[in-house]
C-alpha cells in the first residue's frame, strides 16, 4: 500500500503540505468571520453604516467596547493641545464621561482614563476624522449641527478651563486655539 501512495505521489511530507495549508485557510476564514463579526458590533452600537469607515475604525483598534469613548476625544485632545492636562480640564473630562454614562468597568472608561494620564498618539485626530465622518453620514443635518455643537461647545470650555484667574478669565492658549480650529474643520471633512 505505501508503495502505491509513493507510485501514486503521494508521500507523509504531501499529506503535511495539504494538512498546513488547510490550516492556513481555516485561520483566514476563522479571522475573516471574527471581522466581520467586530464590525457587525461595532456598527450595533455607534450607528455607523458605512463598511469602509468601520474598517477604517477596527484598524486602529476602535471595537464596540471603546467607540464610548469616540465622542470624548476632541475634549481630550483639546486639553492636551498645549502640552499639558490641567486638573480643571482633567475634572471637565471626568465629569464629560459621567454625562456620557461612563462607568470605571467599560473599556471606553479606561481607555479615556488613559488619555488623561498620558498624552494620545497624535494618530487620535485621524481616528477622530474617521469617526465624525461615520456619524456625519447616518445623522441628518439638522441633528449632526446640534451634536457639533455640543462637542465643540464642551471642547472650547475645556479649553477655557485652565485658563485666567482660578480658570475663570476664560483665556484659550494658542495651540488650544488651534485645535479648536482643527476640531471645527473635522467637521467638514
Amino acid at each position: 500500500m505505501i508503495h502505491e501512495n509513493r507510485e501514486l505521489g503521494y508521500s507523509a511530507a504531501s499529506d503535511s503540505v495539504f494538512v498546513h495549508q488547510t490550516s492556513d485557510i481555516l485561520h483566514h476564514l476563522r479571522v475573516a468571520e471574527e471581522r466581520t463579526e467586530a464590525r457587525h458590533q461595532l456598527a450595533q452600537v455607534s450607528g455607523i453604516t458605512n463598511e469602509s469607515i468601520l474598517n477604517d475604525l477596527l484598524e486602529h483598534d476602535v471595537t464596540a467596547a471603546t467607540v464610548a469613548a469616540l465622542p470624548l476625544v476632541p475634549l481630550v485632545l483639546t486639553a492636551w493641545a498645549d502640552g499639558a492636562m490641567e486638573a480643571p480640564e482633567r475634572a471637565a473630562i471626568m465629569k464629560a464621561m459621567a454625562d456620557h454614562d461612563l462607568i470605571p468597568t467599560q473599556p471606553a472608561y479606561e481607555l479615556l482614563v488613559s488619555w488623561l494620564n498620558e498624552a494620545p498618539d497624535s494618530s487620535l485626530f485621524g481616528v477622530w476624522e474617521i469617526y465624525a465622518r461615520g456619524i456625519r453620514e447616518v445623522m441628518d443635518a439638522q441633528t449632526f449641527l446640534e451634536w457639533k455643537t455640543r462637542i465643540m461647545d464642551r471642547a472650547e470650555f475645556i479649553a477655557a478651563a485652565a485658563g485666567g484667574f482660578m480658570g475663570l478669565g476664560f483665556t484659550i492658549s494658542a495651540a488650544e486655539k488651534s485645535m479648536l480650529v482643527k476640531l471645527d474643520s473635522s467637521f467638514r471633512a
